[in-house]
């Protein structure tokens, strides 16, 4: 007989195998292991699946999330500024992410750092994408710093573009908003002290305001304290008290102001009372001869902030050096001088302490303050030539 091939020996193998490869008795699978997401119930993550994986419930409103990511949050939340939300619970002012976190009515604010939830924009206010804006109105970039404007997109030539959208001029009641003077009906102006503008009566003096067409006629808005003030040429065109102060605090022209008493707001010493001095925007008392300054407006009225030594010193008499500078001119010249400094010459170039010119006194114009108070470096009328005439 020939030889009986047998298979016993692989069949054996595979027989110790099968039984290897089968659950043991009493074993059951871990419901929180995992190696991807889809293993886990709904609502949790697998965390370290490359590894040992484990399930991790997605966390509850109030959890963090990262970069703004719903796909961090539980069922139905947002991820709205590293926090997990329910859609549309956010009120004015939370932190958002997109206009879906806000409540009815608001919109995220992307002009603002960090987004915030607020009212959509009127035209001519800021925005930072479109949706920023109320329905019908563009984010215009303005060229400042990548931000934007809402606008109208075209208006027909009867209308304007008003707080809403295209209006016809003048139909715009008092206390309703505006974009511009033209909006509102009778003599009303579109104020812009207050935010959002509304149409209003002109501002009287000292009255509050944001622009100078805010005010009544012969008055502008003082920048440093926007209030509406005289407009005037000289200190006799204000009431006793008052100064006449330079156009400086006004985008427009010099204003008739009240000097300020101890703590009251300056950009320069003359707005404050006798004897005082502008420290830090504020009529404080200045310091003396010798005291520490950062500029001439902390200085008694007799001395100017020494540029290399940060000192109070003393003013210089007439015919001694000194030096012109922006914002602060003449300050190292004493009372009734002027730095006189040659023409064509820079800002800071040395010249010399002068007395003022008087009235039809001539005049180049290239010094700051050259004409006494009240007199400015015209053109003559009668004549070729500048002189030191009254406005």
């Amino acid at each position: 007989m020939g030889k009986r091939t047998t298979w016993r020996g692989p069949m054996v193998a595979l027989a110790i195998l099968g039984v290897a490869l089968l659950p043991s008795c009493g074993s059951k699978k871990d419901p929180n292991r995992c190696s991807a997401d889809a293993q886990c119930d709904v609502g949790s993550v697998c965390v370290n699946a490359s590894s040992s994986g484990s399930c991790v419930p997605l966390p509850a409103i109030g959890g963090a999330c990262l970069r703004n990511a719903s796909a961090e949050c539980g069922p139905g939340l947002l991820c709205a500024a590293d926090t997990c939300v329910a859609p549309g619970s956010l009120a004015d002012g939370e932190r958002c992410s997109h206009n879906v976190d806000c409540s009815d009515g608001l919109i995220c604010d992307w002009s603002r750092s960090p987004y915030v939830c607020g009212r959509p924009k009127y035209a001519g206010e800021s925005c930072g994408h479109e949706t920023d804006c109320l329905p019908g109105l563009e984010c215009k970039s303005s060229g400042l710093f990548g931000g934007g404007v809402c606008e109208c997109p075209s208006c027909p030539s009867d209308s304007v573009c008003g707080a809403t959208g295209c209006i016809t001029p003048g139909t715009i009641a008092a206390g309703e908003v505006c974009y511009h003077n033209v909006d509102c009906q009778g003599e009303n102006i579109c104020l812009w002290a207050v935010s959002p503008h509304v149409c209003a009566a002109p501002a009287k003096r000292d009255a509050d305001c944001g622009h100078d067409t805010d005010c009544e006629a012969g008055l502008l808005c003082a920048v440093y304290r926007r209030i509406c003030r005289p407009s005037c040429h000289r200190d006799t065109d204000c009431a006793s008290g008052e100064l006449c102060v330079g156009s400086a605090l006004n985008s427009v022209g010099p204003i008739c102001i009240t000097p300020g008493s101890i703590g009251a707001r300056c950009l320069f010493a003359r707005q404050c009372a006798t004897g005082l001095g502008c420290i830090d925007f504020r009529c404080a008392a200045p310091e003396p001869v010798g005291g520490s300054c950062d500029n001439s407006e902390e200085c008694t009225a007799d001395a100017y902030c020494s540029e290399t030594t940060k000192r109070c010193t003393a003013d210089r008499g007439a015919g001694e050096s000194c030096k012109g500078v922006l914002w602060l001119a003449n300050s190292q010249c004493g009372e009734g001088l002027y730095c006189r400094i040659p023409c064509d010459e820079p800002d800071g170039t040395p010249g010399t302490c002068e007395l003022r010119l008087s009235s039809d006194a001539i005049c180049d114009g290239c010094s700051r303050d050259e004409c006494e108070s009240g007199l400015e470096c015209r053109s003559n009328p009668n004549g070729e030539g500048r002189r030191c005439l009254a406005p």
